[in-house]
């Protein structure tokens, strides 16, 4: 806790300097934030940049601490349906049934083995080398349970020289290591997929990885609503898209729901975050961008929701390919923290904020 309160004070005097609000009057918003209907964190508010005095108290009042989404969370997603979206092999199978369009499975790791259509299944590492050794190339590698794109990576190869893996960040991991994380006891598995390949216009700033757009879905009064985007831009060598907190490097963009337009991009969060309009890999100008085929997008979310009806509150991930968009997953406790972020803005209002009023009161 100590620790804890050092870093609580050093960011508000970090805060002070750039905005000068006083230390007071911040660890007044604090207090209000954290008992009352955001129920944000000291660390959140500093996260969010709450203290810009670009936002009235009312903005402040919209964001939603990490408690308050788990609460909005498990309130409208029911726990009957929570399996689909967190077990990426019940979801890519309800899904490929369905006919939406998803990433092609080429293989399923797990010891014991766990059958997908069309799919090697593969429960030792020599099953795992014999595959990867004449698969086509390149495929994307991640847990069937997994969050952040922790345990993905992109392969581009296999080189029986070295018995190991050829990256997409140009590392390499031997096959050896990988087999005892795809075959780990308490692993529910790994997916081999192939990698999507980026539409001709992302392909222009993102090289050959995915890049893709989170699309929350609000299940409401009228029937499944899109609510917020933000699209996941890719730098450098980063095998994933995913923007983990500003941690990696990655940029976040909003993104108008009806035109598909980019509105705002970061790179950071708190206060290490910039409002930037360009790739910082080659200069192309990213602010004002429209996505490519964004009506295919807004339709694919929309219809895959109705999918899905025990889950009100939806997080698609749709990759922007170079033949349309693709699934990639949809998610529950969804990370809303990207699209506050993105979009400076908070999620408690709208669509969201109606869907809930329509739910029994609980004490």
């Amino acid at each position: 806790m100590g620790k804890q309160r050092e870093d609580h004070l050093q960011n508000a005097r970090q805060a002070r300097e750039v905005s000068g609000v006083g230390l007071f009057t911040q660890w007044r918003e604090i207090l209000a934030l954290r008992f009352g209907e955001s129920r944000l964190g000291p660390s959140e508010y500093y996260f969010y940049r709450l203290f810009d005095r670009r936002l009235s108290d009312q903005d402040r009042r919209r964001f939603a601490g990490y408690r308050r989404e788990r609460e909005i969370d498990r309130a409208l997603n029911a726990e009957s349906w929570r399996s689909m979206a967190n077990d990426k092999l019940i979801m890519y199978a309800a899904l490929r049934g369905l006919g939406f369009p998803t990433p092609p499975i080429r293989a399923v790791c797990h010891a014991v083995g766990r059958p997908f259509p069309g799919a090697a299944t593969l429960r030792t590492e020599e099953q795992i080398r014999r595959f990867l050794a004449s698969a086509a190339y390149p495929l994307f590698l991640k847990p069937v349970h997994g969050s952040y794109g922790r345990g993905a990576c992109s392969a581009m190869g296999y080189e029986p020289a070295t018995d190991s893996l050829r990256l997409g960040n140009e590392d390499r991991w031997s096959l050896q290591e990988g087999a005892e994380a795809f075959l780990a006891p308490r692993s529910h598995g790994y997916v081999f997929q192939d990698l999507v390949r980026p539409h001709e216009s992302i392909r222009a700033f993102c090289r050959a990885t995915a890049s893709s757009v989170r699309v929350v879905v609000v299940w409401g009064p009228r029937g499944p609503e899109i609510f917020r985007c933000a699209w996941k831009i890719p730098v450098g060598l980063n095998m994933s898209d995913n923007f983990i907190h500003g941690e990696v490097g990655n940029l976040l963009a909003l993104v108008d729901v009806e035109s598909g337009r980019v509105a705002r991009i970061i790179s950071g969060t708190g206060l290490r975050m910039r409002e930037v309009s360009q790739h910082p890999d080659n200069g192309q100008t990213l602010l004002g961008f429209t996505l490519p085929d964004w009506p295919a997008v807004r339709e694919l979310c929309l219809t895959a929701a109705t999918a899905f009806p025990g889950l009100r509150l939806q997080s698609w991930d749709v990759a922007l390919g170079e033949a349309g968009p693709v699934i990639l997953e949809v998610n529950v406790e969804g990370s809303m923290d990207l699209h506050q972020l993105a979009g400076a803005r908070g999620i408690l209002e709208g669509v969201l904020l109606e869907t809930l009023a329509t739910l029994p009161q609980r004490r």
